[in-house]
Formats: structure tokens, C-alpha cells, sequence
């Protein structure tokens, strides 16, 4: 309400929403503390042989929530379950009633990188539709113009739209990426960020220039910048993101998490989830695993084809 701006200062109702957000955060934090039995959340019970990875994205949000910008890359090949644990990471925050902003862009394998900043646009437009009064709206009109003129398409008696264009053709990418940088960081000062790209081996270059410079210039944001990425793709494509991650991981810009192949323990723990009070014979994990290799995507397509076929059945209340 400070802002010398006052276009960046909020309504009388935004006011009342955050303070009330605020005294049901502390009320949480006071009933956390005297919880004795730990809590399952259901955000994480269908992610098994993932907590190592799990805690690591938690304790990088923590790091973010308190004004250290991240990035981390989630590395490994198709079916590994890159997503998946981005997904139940995402619920986690949700179910334990975090206040944090949540925007998800796909980067797509039919433009191929053909289209500058969709997935960036796509994560922005997510933000925005999870918004309860419009604060998000009000702050990219005020200080991401550019990025508001792309997000809310002008009428046709509206300059605006021919003005961006030549902007942009004219490289004008860093007026663009400071605008973001400041919407981020005023963003971030009412709630947590966290920014979700997948599929970054097809990001167009536009958009890998922007992950790089925000995790270069935001240290003191509260933003967590997550990509998921397959490493054979990238170099198979020489893709420029490869030799962005590894600048930025040998200044500490970054942190790469590499999830493994499910062990048999792991595929044990998912039968029990999936199929509760199973009497599957000895061995069964282990012969999933192998038939596998542990891939989470391919074990749980198995799984699925088998309960259909009733190669697994349901007899008398028990699988």
C-alpha cells in the first residue's frame, strides 16, 4: 500500500484477502507445531521411491520462499516420472495450504521452439487464472506491458498490438526480459512463485535466453523456476539449454536432480497403493521390475493393462 506507484497499490479488498490468508497461515503453523503424528499427504502417497527428490524440491522452495531465487532441473529420460513428481511436489504445497503462485508452461514438440516465449506466456496465463482478485493482472499491466499486450489481445482499433510486434521484431527481448524480471519480483513480495516448464529439450530459444537471465539476476526474489528436461534429447539436438545448465550449475545458479529407475522396493510400495491387501505371489515385484527396468511410466502402463485384462483380478474383496 506503500507503492509510490499507484498502480501497483492494492484495493481495499485485496487487503482484507491477504490479511485473511495470513491469520489462516498462522493458525496452521501454530497446529503444525503441537501435531504429534506426522501428516500423509495425498499429494505424495501415489510417489513412491521419490522422497529423496521430493525433499530436495522442498527444502529448494524453502530456500526461495526466503528470497533465494532457484532453478532446478529435473533431468531424465521419457517415462522416468519427471512430471509426476513435479506434480505431487505442486500438491504437497497445495494440500498443506501453502501460499505460493503456481504457473506451468509446456514446451511443445510440434512448434519445436518455433514460437517465441509460449510456454513463458503459457505459465503467466496459468498464474492468472488461479487468481482470486486480479492483483496478478493489475501487477502485468503496471510493470510487463509487453508481456500484458500478448496476454490480452487488443481490439482492432488498438495501436498496441502492431507497437508490440515492432518492438519485438526490432530486439527488443531485453526490454521483455526486464519486464518479466520486475513482475516476478514484485510478484513474488505478496506471495512465492513457482514457475513449472516441461519439456525444456524443446524450448525455443527465446524462452532458454529468459531461464537463464532470471537465474542469473533474481537471487533475491522469491521465485522456484522448475524445468523438466531429457538429457539424450538435448545433445542429440545440441540444444542451447544444455550448455546454459551447465554454466549455471558451475556458478551455482542451479541444481540438477536426477530421478533414478524404480527399485523393487519402491514397485512393492506402489502394489500396496494401488492394490490394497494384495495376495500377490512372491516375487511379483520383482519379475514388474525386470520386465521394466524400473521405468515408473512403462511399470505403471503394465499394471493398468493387466488389471484390465484381469490377469490381476478382484476376487472375494482381495487382489
Amino acid at each position: 500500500s506503500l507503492q509510490k506507484d499507484q498502480r501497483l497499490r492494492p484495493g481495499a479488498s485485496e487487503v482484507m484477502y491477504r490479511l485473511a490468508l495470513a491469520h489462516d497461515a498462522n493458525i496452521a503453523t501454530a497446529l503444525s507445531a503441537v501435531t504429534v503424528a506426522p501428516r500423509r499427504l495425498s499429494g505424495a502417497s501415489n510417489v513412491v521411491g521419490r522422497e529423496d527428490e521430493l525433499a530436495a524440491l522442498n527444502h529448494e522452495f524453502e530456500l526461495a520462499h526466503r528470497g533465494k531465487a532457484r532453478l532446478v532441473v529435473i533431468s531424465g529420460e521419457a517415462g522416468v516420472g519427471k512430471t509426476t513428481l513435479v506434480e505431487a511436489f505442486v500438491a504437497e504445497l497445495e494440500e498443506r495450504g501453502q501460499p505460493v503462485r503456481v504457473g506451468r508452461g509446456r514446451c511443445s514438440q510440434r512448434l519445436a521452439g518455433t514460437e517465441a516465449y509460449l510456454p513463458v506466456l503459457e505459465a503467466l496465463e496459468s498464474l492468472q487464472r488461479h487468481e482470486q482478485l486480479g492483483s496478478l493482472t493489475r501487477l502485468i499491466r503496471a510493470l510487463a506491458p509487453s508481456w500484458y499486450a500478448q496476454l490480452m489481445p487488443p481490439t482492432a482499433n488498438d495501436s498496441s498490438a502492431a507497437r508490440l510486434a515492432a518492438e519485438t521484431a526490432g530486439g527488443s527481448q531485453e526490454r521483455l526480459k526486464r519486464e518479466i524480471a520486475s513482475l516476478l519480483e514484485e510478484a513474488g513480495r505478496l506471495q512465492p512463485i513457482v514457475l513449472w516448464f516441461d519439456d525444456v529439450q524443446w524450448a525455443d530459444p527465446s524462452t532458454t535466453d529468459l531461464l537463464g537471465y532470471l537465474a542469473r539476476r533474481l537471487d533475491n526474489t522469491r521465485l522456484l523456476v522448475i524445468v523438466t528436461a531429457r538429457p539424450s534429447e538435448l545433445r542429440q539436438s545440441r540444444h542451447q539449454f544444455l550448455s546454459l545448465k551447465l554454466d549455471l550449475l558451475a556458478h551455482g545458479f542451479c541444481r540438477e536432480i536426477e530421478p533414478s529407475s524404480l527399485s523393487e522396493g519402491a514397485i512393492e510400495r506402489y502394489d500396496a497403493l494401488q492394490f490394497p491387501e494384495h495376495a500377490f505371489p512372491h516375487g511379483f515385484a520383482g519379475l514388474i521390475h525386470d520386465r521394466t527396468e524400473g521405468n515408473a511410466l512403462f511399470m505403471a502402463d503394465v499394471l493398468r493393462a493387466m488389471r484390465r485384462r484381469q490377469l490381476i483380478p478382484q476376487v472375494a474383496g482381495r487382489w
